[in-house]
Protein backbone atom coordinates (compact mmCIF):
# COMPACT_ATOMS: atom_id res chain seq x y z
CA UNK A 1 0.00 0.00 0.00
CA UNK A 2 1.36 3.42 -0.93
CA UNK A 3 4.26 2.15 -3.07
CA UNK A 4 5.45 4.38 -5.87
CA UNK A 5 5.94 3.20 -9.42
CA UNK A 6 9.01 4.33 -11.32
CA UNK A 7 7.69 5.61 -14.64
CA UNK A 8 10.24 5.87 -17.43
CA UNK A 9 8.84 8.77 -19.48
CA UNK A 10 11.68 8.64 -22.00
CA UNK A 11 10.86 5.01 -22.83
CA UNK A 12 7.19 5.82 -23.46
CA UNK A 13 8.10 8.93 -25.46
CA UNK A 14 10.17 6.72 -27.76
CA UNK A 15 7.33 4.22 -28.19
CA UNK A 16 4.73 6.92 -28.91
CA UNK A 17 7.02 8.50 -31.51
CA UNK A 18 7.90 5.16 -33.14
CA UNK A 19 7.12 4.45 -36.78
CA UNK A 20 4.71 1.68 -35.74
CA UNK A 21 2.53 3.92 -33.58
CA UNK A 22 2.64 6.71 -36.14
CA UNK A 23 1.63 4.25 -38.85
CA UNK A 24 -1.35 3.07 -36.81
CA UNK A 25 -2.60 6.59 -36.19
CA UNK A 26 -2.17 7.51 -39.86
CA UNK A 27 -3.93 4.34 -41.00
CA UNK A 28 -6.86 5.12 -38.69
CA UNK A 29 -7.10 8.67 -40.06
CA UNK A 30 -7.09 7.28 -43.60
CA UNK A 31 -9.97 4.94 -42.73
CA UNK A 32 -11.95 7.80 -41.15
CA UNK A 33 -11.29 9.89 -44.25
CA UNK A 34 -12.57 7.10 -46.54
CA UNK A 35 -15.82 6.90 -44.60
CA UNK A 36 -16.20 10.67 -44.26
CA UNK A 37 -15.58 11.26 -47.96
CA UNK A 38 -17.88 8.46 -49.11
CA UNK A 39 -20.76 9.46 -46.82
CA UNK A 40 -20.35 13.24 -46.83
CA UNK A 41 -23.48 15.36 -47.16
CA UNK A 42 -23.52 16.65 -50.71
CA UNK A 43 -25.06 19.79 -52.16
CA UNK A 44 -22.31 21.55 -54.04
CA UNK A 45 -19.44 19.18 -53.35
CA UNK A 46 -17.38 21.85 -51.59
CA UNK A 47 -17.58 20.21 -48.15
CA UNK A 48 -16.54 16.78 -49.44
CA UNK A 49 -13.90 18.24 -51.74
CA UNK A 50 -12.20 20.08 -48.90
CA UNK A 51 -11.86 17.16 -46.50
CA UNK A 52 -8.26 16.11 -45.96
CA UNK A 53 -5.96 14.35 -43.54
CA UNK A 54 -3.94 16.77 -41.46
CA UNK A 55 -0.96 16.12 -39.20
CA UNK A 56 0.16 17.99 -36.13
CA UNK A 57 2.83 17.50 -33.51
CA UNK A 58 1.30 16.84 -30.10
CA UNK A 59 3.20 16.77 -26.83
CA UNK A 60 4.08 13.08 -27.02
CA UNK A 61 3.42 12.00 -30.61
CA UNK A 62 2.43 12.93 -34.12
CA UNK A 63 -1.36 13.09 -34.55
CA UNK A 64 -3.27 12.56 -37.79
CA UNK A 65 -6.83 13.76 -38.11
CA UNK A 66 -9.49 14.40 -40.72
CA UNK A 67 -10.04 18.11 -41.25
CA UNK A 68 -12.60 20.05 -43.23
CA UNK A 69 -11.62 23.33 -44.89
CA UNK A 70 -14.83 24.36 -46.63
CA UNK A 71 -16.33 27.70 -45.62
CA UNK A 72 -19.34 25.95 -44.11
CA UNK A 73 -17.60 22.98 -42.44
CA UNK A 74 -18.54 24.10 -38.92
CA UNK A 75 -22.17 24.47 -39.92
CA UNK A 76 -22.24 20.99 -41.46
CA UNK A 77 -20.59 19.50 -38.38
CA UNK A 78 -22.91 21.32 -35.98
CA UNK A 79 -25.96 20.04 -37.84
CA UNK A 80 -24.86 16.51 -38.67
CA UNK A 81 -21.82 15.52 -36.56
CA UNK A 82 -20.54 13.89 -39.73
CA UNK A 83 -16.86 13.57 -38.79
CA UNK A 84 -17.63 12.25 -35.31
CA UNK A 85 -19.94 9.63 -36.83
CA UNK A 86 -17.25 8.72 -39.36
CA UNK A 87 -14.76 8.19 -36.53
CA UNK A 88 -17.20 5.93 -34.67
CA UNK A 89 -17.80 3.87 -37.83
CA UNK A 90 -14.06 3.51 -38.40
CA UNK A 91 -13.58 2.25 -34.85
CA UNK A 92 -16.31 -0.34 -35.32
CA UNK A 93 -14.87 -1.74 -38.53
Amino acid sequence: MGKWVNFNQKYFDEILRSAGVEGLTKKTAERVFEIAYKEAPFRTGEYRGKLEIGMKEAKYRRVYQVEGHARHTLRVEARTGHLARSLRKARQS
